[in-house]
């Protein structure tokens, strides 16, 4: 039977990708995995919770305490044990967020859904002595469990073996509000004290004045940064509108164009027309032939057709005259 070893922080000391690789490591068959852990993240947690479901023969041992996270991967085992005087801890998960109003909201919504999914995982270790609103009941109140009390709602299959950690966690290191009194120190045998996951994020977050004056001048950047951004659309909003102007006009102007186009055309079309009457009228005018000599008509005689051609043309109407002297041309130039 091979031993895997959880001591420590969840996600840090003990990540998913550690564990991962130690079972890869590890013999086939049956598996212990001996527990004492403060929790630490819930999401590497939550992935070793399923490696070892996926594993089968496995026995979760808690050797000291089993909190939180580390609460999960205890109750995902097929068989699980608690050694006299070692306590599992449940409670509903939580994190820390910086943004608006609406990333606070958000992350709300996130950790109610995350704390639904491990009450009902609970429910299911219990073997139907828990639902899931009981559940919730008890990480809502930041519940420490000793051996007896997991046992009791059926968390727990058997209490046995020597305690070989002591179940006690140091309060200056995680954010939990009802720890048992007597359980101020954290100490394992296999263990040396290392940086809690609240260790480190507040070593990143308060890192006294210069990391402080950093963050005013971020703030400060970013402010400036804004006022240049809603100027900049100001601006753009307003060339925007003149472009907008300016199009209205030049679409305007084509139109003009087009409609002067168009009336040229006629206007050059009739002063072709009338050119071309005007020549006509000059070629009549200047060109049209003399009276033939014989137009005189013989008295006591009919009118001829060369006094009648003579007598249009007289009068100006030198349209009729021409018709009438292609009809009568014969007779014009016999005299007729």
């Amino acid at each position: 039977m091979s031993d895997l070893t959880i001591y420590g922080d969840i996600g840090w000391d003990n990540s998913a990708a550690s564990v991962n690789r130690a079972l890869s490591e590890s013999a086939p068959g049956p598996l212990t995995v001996r527990l004492n852990s403060p929790g630490g993240s819930v999401f590497d947690g939550l992935a070793i919770a399923s490696m070892l479901r996926r594993r089968g023969e496995v026995t979760a041992v808690v050797d000291g305490l089993a909190a939180s996270a580390a609460s999960i991967i205890y109750i995902s085992a097929a068989r699980r044990v608690m050694a006299p005087g070692s306590m599992v801890m449940i409670h509903n998960p939580w994190s820390m967020v910086g943004g608006t109003s609406d990333d606070m909201r958000q992350e709300a919504d996130v950790l109610d859904t995350i704390a639904g999914e491990m009450a009902k995982l609970y429910a299911d270790a219990s073997g139907g002595k828990l639902t899931a609103k009981d559940a919730e009941k008890l990480m809502d109140a930041e519940t420490w469990l000793t051996a007896e009390d997991a046992q009791a709602i059926g968390l727990c299959d058997a209490i046995e073996g020597k305690a070989k950690a002591f179940a006690s966690i140091d309060k200056n290191r995680h954010a939990y509000r009802n720890i048992p009194k007597g359980m101020e120190t954290m100490s394992t045998e296999t263990t040396e004290a290392k940086p809690s996951f609240l260790d480190k994020f507040l070593a990143k977050f308060d890192g006294g004045a210069d990391a402080r004056a950093e963050l005013v001048g971020a703030k400060a950047d970013l402010e400036t940064a804004s006022a240049a951004l809603v100027d900049a659309v100001a601006k753009i909003s307003e060339a925007t509108a003149r472009a907008e102007a300016a199009e209205a006009k030049a679409s305007e102007a084509v139109a003009q164009i087009e409609a002067l186009k168009v009336e040229h055309a006629a206007e050059l079309e009739a002063a072709k027309i009338q050119a071309g009457q005007a020549a006509v009228m000059e070629v009549l005018e200047t060109s049209a032939p003399e009276a033939l000599p014989h137009v005189e008509t013989v008295e006591g005689a009919a009118e001829t057709h060369t006094a009648k051609y003579n007598a249009l043309r007289a009068q100006g109407k030198y349209a009729e005259a021409g018709e009438y002297r292609k009809a009568h041309l014969n007779e014009i130039f016999k005299g007729e």
